[in-house]
């Protein structure tokens, strides 16, 4: 008799790889959600950039080109008006190139400013009278008052007002001149020690004491003043950089009306200014299209994610950058107020 036979069957298998094919679609489905992530990110950041960039591009033509032509123009003013003091007090062209070359040599020596010292070369030739400025060398006069000044550390500009305000006194012959000769104890004391040391003092206040007892006059001073060339001469000068600038700048003002050529170069400038600002967004397409070949790379060896990762980070750097730098934050204000 034949009975029925429950057979069960077991079946057991390997599991491993299903897991490992489920794990391959996780995967798959995070690095979807990162990309997707991060073509957010660089959707955001390229809006902000491309806000950033107009901005930019359209306040860097402006404040280029006027801060260009508003340089070149003070330059070129600063170069007629010193022109203009020294022709005035010369007579012929080769008393101007002389004075002028002479100047120039003691402005860059010291780090002076050239027009100042033609401001004083000139105040001294108008204030004195002519049997003094006849006798007296004008230039060694400035050169030994620039080098003073500067040797005390005093900066150029402040040296120039000084020295005006002391033509002021050599021309009255120091009657009532308490302040002017303020100027030059406080502002050049070791000058005016050097100069009172000649006419018999020994510090830079007895110079008020002469002035008091009527016997210092814009001749004894002078004399004196030259007399003291070879002490001021051991003065050292501090090297600033603020005297470094002055130097550059006073070469830009020999240069300006010496050469048409500058203000070529100046023009240029400007254009290349204007040329930047009005294809700004041609240069940033250009820009993003070589990124794009990079990011291309990237997404060949690395994957989507990677690449939309380093497209975002560069664009937030590039934007930060822009906004960061003072230059691009003022253009960035500038242009939003236009």
């Amino acid at each position: 008799m034949v009975s029925d036979v429950n057979i069960v069957v077991g079946i057991k298998g390997n599991m491993s790889g299903a897991k490992t094919v489920k794990r391959g679609l996780d995967d798959i489905d995070k690095s979807a959600n990162k990309a997707t992530n991060q073509t957010k990110k660089f959707d955001d950041q390229m809006k902000k950039t491309n806000r950033t960039a107009q901005l930019f591009g359209r306040a860097l033509g402006a404040i280029g080109g006027v801060f260009v032509v508003r340089a070149l123009g003070r330059i070129s003013d600063e170069f007629t008006v010193l022109d203009t003091s020294i022709k005035n007090v010369t007579t012929t062209s080769r008393e101007y190139e002389r004075v002028f070359g002479a100047l120039f040599r003691i402005a860059q020596e010291n780090g002076d400013t050239f027009s100042g010292l033609a401001a004083t070369y000139q105040k001294l030739n108008v204030s004195l009278e002519d049997s003094v400025k006849n006798s007296i060398d004008l230039t060694k006069v400035t050169e030994i008052l620039s080098r003073g000044f500067a040797a005390s550390g005093t900066n150029a500009q402040t040296a120039a007002g000084a020295s005006l305000q002391l033509t002021q006194g050599l021309a009255t012959n120091f009657k009532a001149a308490g302040q002017e000769l303020n100027s030059i104890i406080e502002g050049a004391p070791l000058l005016a020690k050097a100069i009172a040391i000649q006419l018999g003092g020994k510090g830079a206040t007895d110079l008020k004491k002469f002035a008091e007892q009527g016997t210092l006059t814009a001749q004894s001073f002078l004399e004196a003043l030259i007399a003291a060339e070879g002490m001021v001469k051991e003065f050292e000068i501090p090297t600033t950089i603020g005297r470094s600038i002055q130097r550059v700048r006073n070469q830009f003002v020999k240069l300006t009306g010496e050469s048409e050529t500058l203000r070529g170069v100046a023009i240029g400038v400007a254009e290349g200014f204007d040329f930047v600002a009005r294809n700004m967004g041609t240069i940033f397409k250009i820009m993003a299209v070589g990124f794009g070949a990079f990011a291309g790379y990237i997404l060949a060896t690395q994957g989507l994610a990677a690449a939309f990762a380093l497209a975002s980070g560069a664009v937030g750097v590039f934007s930060t950058v822009l906004l960061a730098n003072p230059i691009g934050l003022f253009a960035a204000a500038l242009a939003a107020t236009g």
